[in-house]
């Protein structure tokens, strides 16, 4: 192993052992908007009629806002284009967003410092359509939620540095992640990643996770339906420099162990390690 690569993976380990090693509570951020199955409203204002509350919601925050999604079943495909805002659904068990156009993203993040989590997410089929697709999105947050029966699971195209913990990303037809056009430097963790992309005769799954780049990704401390690493591997297509191991022999639960705030501080960890590669490349 180089010189490189070894400083790298000691890194790594480090700011794994931070994330599993630290008890730090989340705090309940502040609600702006609420949403139910019929409309919206900002907390102590008037309820607005809706067919598309969500969005609707949306479009009516202010930059580094948050929303919260009341328990119910919303047909929409959203678009997130203001910087920070959070969408918190009650719980993915409650919480169901199919799309209402199949051939668009459910949602569609274009804005740094997203987050998102609580929601069952479904019903983008058209060919590269996606559950969540984060576009030119950076340093977002893709938590808690539950992606399935769409084309692609989780998709990043030109996204950097977000961090994707304790998602159910299973039975998506194409891919369950695909990365592509610069996504650098994602941390990927915490996932139950199963049952993804093409079935093939011997029983394992393709395309289950694509890198279809050349950059860094961090997909650690994932469930992939499997502890047999011969599948797993079949499973990725990586074109990148991909870190997938260590892996997860048992599924995660819910509620999802650590809390958010202790994975925000591995990916600040990752963040450092990235400077540190690039400033080692210029010397």
């Amino acid at each position: 192993m180089s010189k490189r690569s070894s400083i790298m993976l000691a890194l790594v380990m480090l700011a794994v052992a931070a994330v599993t090693g630290i008890d730090h509570a989340q705090a309940e951020a502040e609600v702006d908007i609420h949403v139910n199955a019929s409309g919206w409203w900002h907390e102590g204002g008037a309820f607005n009629i809706s067919s598309r509350p969500i969005q609707d919601a949306v479009a009516a925050a202010g930059e580094g806002e948050t929303i919260v999604v009341r328990n119910g079943n919303y047909s929409e495909n959203i678009d997130v284009p203001t910087q920070g805002l959070t969408l918190r659904g009650e719980c993915a068990s409650v919480v169901a967003v199919a799309a209402n156009r199949s051939d668009d993203h459910v949602f569609e993040v274009t804005a740094d410092y997203t987050n998102i989590s609580g929601f069952t997410v479904t019903g983008a089929n058209g060919t590269g359509m996606a559950g969540i697709c984060l576009t030119d999105a950076d340093y977002c947050t893709i938590s808690d939620n539950n992606v399935s029966k769409n084309s692609c699971g989780i998709c990043l195209l030109n996204s950097s540095s977000n961090t994707i913990t304790h998602n159910a990303v299973q039975n998506n037809t194409q891919q369950g992640f695909y990365l592509t056009d610069g996504s650098a430097w994602d941390v990927i963790m915490f996932n139950n990643i199963v049952a993804n992309g093409a079935l093939q005769p011997d029983g394992c799954y393709r395309w289950q996770f694509v890198n279809n780049q050349s950059e860094v990704v961090v997909a650690i401390y994932n469930y992939w339906g499997t502890d047999n690493r011969t599948i797993i591997e079949a499973s990725i297509e990586d074109k990148g420099i991909g870190w997938f191991y260590p892996i997860e022999g048992e599924p995660f639960p819910c509620p999802p162990i650590p809390e958010l705030p202790t994975v925000a501080l591995f990916a600040v960890g990752l963040l450092g390690l990235a400077r540190y590669a690039r400033i080692r490349r210029k010397l």
